[in-house]
């Protein structure tokens, strides 16, 4: 088997990838009952660890590989019998003949020969032997033996890793049950297992996303159970999920977190997506106090790699994507992959249709054995015509069952649309300086180009609605952003204890800009009737988009962290760090016609915190890690919009404080005989920010009070037999609103649109009957919710049902893959949030072959 050591997630031989997940950091000032609940975060941990720990015993198997027995195999003598040749079948060989694990690089081992071995030897003997007149040594890890440079370690995980003998390591391939192992980088740390990791982490491999279909990230969402729809991605192509209660609205690609919209994801030329949930702040800089979902490029394949698909997303529409890779150089020094994707036609909503354009490109270059560089970059163009409008509830009118309102239809105008241009250009920099130093690097310039003509519809008691449309298609936004990162490792001895100490920096710059006459003027009909939708013709808009654009926001962070990963011993370690975050933000106004642009008001917001996070990681056995963390976070201060709910607020542009959050979790995980099973115990507490309506004619904007989200998540990866694969997991979450002083009528709410409770499993079954046929099923339950904060707007929650089948055969010699799949079996009618219908059933097929 081939693997690629990277941030959460291990990819073959074939497609080496570098999958480093990053997060983004959120942080908060120190109460006094903060070392109480520390203290009963290590207890609550060592009680996992006593649990899991006669669980494991049970089903150790030859797979897990024992320190002890290590020990024993270093003291002890071997017969080797390796003839003189190349140096990677020299490893493979000794390997199997000292039944050991033993990883190495087949691109570091490529052109370079061994003398061979022949006689007893210990293993460190038989290792000195094998590599002298090489320029490489052998180090021990807890899962074996990693052939490394005698001045630098494996490179980041982009190189194709061969792992001799039966190691526990998975690649995330169908095979492996969609397991991903392999050392990571998440954040400021690295070089841990994804197993030692204290964090709740969920990797999806380039074959699952393959097998799901997945074109948007929808699908991808659906299938976790740690993470809720909160948005859909056919919503203005700004899809929001929530996890451990709260929204995250933001991501990070290869590792670099971008802090502006999250439009422009495209599924296509992903390698994998990894979703960590829970506080990151530390990790990835200010907010993202749910988590942070981090999308993988696909990189250079070590062979030639052509993959041509055809498929159907629903309705006509249709969409041909083409994926290349290979390698460069007499000695594959430079690799490329390319995806183009290409999508049009109607889909199966009523008048609606959408086209996409996707060119992405990426390069590796191995500039020398220590230094490798990767760019990647693309070119994304969306646009769905007739989109569906957001609803909302006007007065005392009760929301109507989803039933009522088929969502095949368009509820809104033909004439609607949504419209994105999105522009990425990034690059990781990873520099082996000697053997216990190394530098990790990336930048990521993004632009969003995005314009609209939208509505929504506003719902009355006596089963009418109003329809309100605006646009700003000749005005578009523009939306730039920056971000970079640069880390320092060094790994070092005090004594009994090993070191890896980082130290880094973050940095974040964003724009948005956008023009003095931006029109937001709405068209207004009333009394339309929701038995059915109504159609007119588009109005004659005001004239805008003349006046020239100006920077409207500017927005950014900078963080430094220092950490230190300290290892007492083979079962106790630790990662303490503390992280000094600054954000920082300005909003302009202008009203002035002509150039120059005049600014006449300018509302500014600089604040700074230094935050700590600790975690104490128990591994009672090989495959058991228990662990106790916590960590704060900070993330900025809303600003008071002008209107809320069409009422004036009597704050409007007030800039408010910086929002602070803790959180404490406990968890395990367990490898447990093919099967990943991950527990944890979690509570989050986050300062409170909302609107309320303080009069008849007036609202204000609020920072009072506490959100406690107290919840256990439960995930299961892995093949429970050999021939059938299965991922599920549970969230049960109690999210409350604490310690509210100017209202006190929220006390105890559940913030809106949080499911509480939800449950998914999904499943593959190869039929042995019919070789190549894989039959696959799912199923997602997310509970009820409330559209309002008074908890006075209760929404059902809903189950989907997902089936299909994949079908691969070999025609002259070139793998064929056939893929079909049906969502939503039932054509459940649910609301997916509180202004959005989820879709009926779709299904979705396609073709592919790769040579």
């Amino acid at each position: 088997m081939a693997l690629s050591l990277s941030a959460c997630a291990v990819t073959t031989a074939k497609s080496a990838n570098q999958s480093r997940i990053h997060s983004q950091p959120d942080e908060k000032q120190p109460t006094k009952n903060k070392p109480k609940k520390m203290l009963l975060a290590v207890a609550v941990s060592s009680a996992l660890a006593s649990f899991a720990m006669p669980l494991a015993a049970q089903v150790t198997n030859n797979n897990f590989v024992n320190n002890n027995i290590i020990e024993s195999a270093t003291k002890n003598q071997h017969k080797f019998n390796i003839a003189t040749g190349s140096l990677e079948q020299a490893l493979t060989t000794f390997g199997q003949q000292a039944g050991i694990i033993l990883i190495f690089a087949t691109e570091l081992t490529r052109g370079v020969n061994s003398q061979g071995l022949q006689g007893n030897f210990t293993l460190e003997q038989g290792f000195t032997a094998l590599l002298q007149g090489t320029n490489f040594t052998i180090k021990k890890t807890d899962t074996g033996y990693v052939l490394a440079k005698n001045a630098a370690q494996q490179n980041i995980g982009t190189l194709a890793t061969a792992v001799v003998e039966g190691s526990s390591l998975n690649d995330g391939s169908a095979a492996d049950g969609y397991r991903s192992d392999g050392n990571t980088n998440i954040g400021i740390w690295q070089g841990r297992t994804l197993q030692e990791t204290p964090y709740s982490i969920s990797v999806f491999s380039e074959e699952l996303l393959q097998n799901l279909q997945a074109t948007s990230t929808d699908q991808i969402f659906k299938l976790n159970p740690l993470t809720q729809v909160s948005r859909p991605q056919a919503q203005q192509d700004q899809p929001y999920i929530i996890a451990r209660g709260f929204r995250i609205t933001r991501s990070s690609r290869n590792g670099i977190a971008r802090d502006i919209y999250d439009h422009g994801v495209s599924i296509e030329d992903v390698a994998s997506v990894e979703i960590l949930t829970g506080l990151s702040s530390f990790l990835y800089g200010p907010g993202h106090v749910g988590g942070l979902v981090n999308y993988v490029s696909k990189r250079p394949t070590e062979e030639r790699l052509t993959s041509i698909t055809l498929g159907n997303t629903s309705g006509s529409n249709v969409y041909v994507h083409g994926d290349f890779g290979g390698r460069l150089g007499s000695e594959g020094d430079f690799g490329y992959r390319i995806n183009l994707v290409a999508q049009d036609g109607e889909t199966a909503t009523e008048h609606q249709d959408l086209e996409k354009q996707l060119a992405s490109i990426a390069l590796d270059w191995q500039i020398s054995d220590n230094l490798l560089l990767q760019v990647d970059g693309s070119q994304r163009n969306y646009r769905r015509n007739g989109i569906q409008p957001n609803w909302s509830l006007a007065g005392d009118a009760v929301r109507p069952d989803a039933e009522d309102i088929d969502s095949d239809k368009l509820w809104g105008q033909k004439w609607l649309f949504q419209d994105t241009e999105t522009q990425r250009l990034g690059a990781n920099l990873h520099w082996q300086i000697n053997e216990s130093i190394s530098m990790r690097a990336g930048y990521l310039d993004e632009e969003i180009t995005r314009s609209s003509t939208s509505g929504f519809n506003d719902i009355y008691s006596d089963s009418t609605y109003d329809q309100w449309t605006w646009t700003n298609e000749n005005a578009p936004h523009v939306i730039a952003g920056k971000s970079a990162f640069i880390y320092f490792d060094a790994d070092f001895t005090t004594g009994a204890l090993e070191h890896k100490l980082n130290v880094g920096l973050r940095v974040s710059d964003n724009t948005q800009a956008r023009f003095r006459d931006d029109d937001w003027k709405p068209h207004i009909i009333e009394g339309l009737s929701l038995s059915s939708p109504s159609y007119y013709d588009e109005p004659v808009w005001d004239v805008h988009g003349v006046e020239g654009s100006y920077i409207q926001d500017k927005w950014g962070s900078d963080s430094i962290s220092i950490g230190d990963d300290i290892r007492f011993n083979e079962q106790w370690s630790a990662l303490i760090g503390f992280n000094y975050s600054k954000i920082y933000s300005k909003e302009f106004n202008s009203e002035k016609q002509g150039d120059p642009i005049v600014i006449i008001d300018e509302y500014t917001y600089d604040e700074s915190a230094v935050t700590p996070s600790l975690s104490i990681v128990f591994k009672p056995m090989d495959n058991v890690t228990t662990y106790a963390s916590y960590m704060e976070s900070l993330e900025q201060g809303g600003t008071a919009d002008e209107t809320y709910q069409g009422l004036p607020v009597v704050n409007a542009g007030e800039r408010m404080k910086p929002l602070t959050s803790t959180q404490i979790e406990v968890g395990a995980k367990i490898d447990v005989s093919g099967m990943l099973l991950t527990a944890a115990l979690f509570e989050i507490d986050k300062s409170l920010e909302y609107y309320d309506v303080i009069s008849e004619q007036q609202a204000q904007l609020f920072q009072d009070g506490r959100q406690i989200h107290k919840g256990f998540e439960f995930t299961a990866t892995g093949q429970l037999t050999d021939n059938l694969t299965l991922i599920g997991g549970f969230t049960l979450l109690d999210a409350q609103t604490k310690e509210l002083k100017d209202s006190p009528q929220l006390e105890g709410k559940t913030p809106a649109n949080v499911a509480e409770q939800m449950f998914k499993l999904y499943g593959e079954y190869n039929l042995v009957a019919v070789p190549g046929l894989v039959l696959t099923s799912s199923f997602s339950y997310t509970g009820d919710f409330h559209g309002d904060k008074e908890n006075t707007d209760k929404i059902d929650g809903y189950t989907l049902v997902d089936i299909g089948a994949r079908y691969q055969l070999d025609l002259a010699s070139t793998p064929v893959t056939f893929r079909l799949n049906i969502n939503n079996l039932t054509d459940e009618r649910y609301w997916a949030n509180n202004q959005y219908l989820g879709d009926g059933r779709r299904m979705t097929l396609s073709a592919n072959v790769s040579f």
